[in-house]
């Protein structure tokens, strides 16, 4: 077997790549980010439409499920920590050592969202190794929980639950 290290990069604040650039109102919309390690998702809401409750506020969202295989090693929230001091070509943030860890779960503030995770892969030669990604957006967080949950095929989290990782 061999082990090998699969990381993945998605914009969650649902513009094209180079509007963080022109337009600096955008740049620090999405700011709210958390990470909730029982879904393996990162959550962004954006800051002037938030609420104090999981219930309301339009929540975008990214998740793994790592497959057979696999386990999630690490995340990141931020695109100028994912990119260090390279570039979407050849990006130094997601150096093992530079991933947030999973057990780093809850809020977390960004001015340039962003969403990645770090898997570790064993394959065996001439195997196969599967995980599945999701992304999208809901009108809140727990909404976007239920979504996450039922589509990787993961427990619900009970709101009260989801408020404390939020709050």
């Amino acid at each position: 077997a061999r082990a090998l290290r699969l990381v993945s990069f998605c914009e969650i604040a649902g513009h094209e790549v180079g509007a963080y650039a022109r337009d600096l109102d955008f740049a620090g919309m999405h700011v709210e980010t958390m990470f909730v390690r029982a879904l393996n998702a990162i959550f962004a809401r954006n800051r002037l439409l938030r609420s104090a409750r999981a219930d309301r506020g339009e929540t975008s969202f990214f998740a793994v499920k790592p497959g057979s295989g696999c386990r999630l090693t690490g995340y990141e929230d931020s695109r100028t920590r994912f990119l260090g001091e390279g570039s979407l070509a050849k990006p130094t943030g997601c150096e093992p050592w530079r991933a947030r860890k999973t057990d780093d779960e809850g809020k977390l503030w960004t001015f340039d969202p962003a969403a990645s995770f770090t898997l570790e892969v064993e394959i065996a030669a001439h195997g196969v190794a599967e995980a599945e990604f999701v992304i999208g957006r809901s009108d809140n967080a727990v909404w976007a929980a239920e979504l996450v949950a039922e589509r990787l095929g993961l427990p619900q989290i009970a709101e009260v639950d989801l408020e404390e990782r939020i709050y």
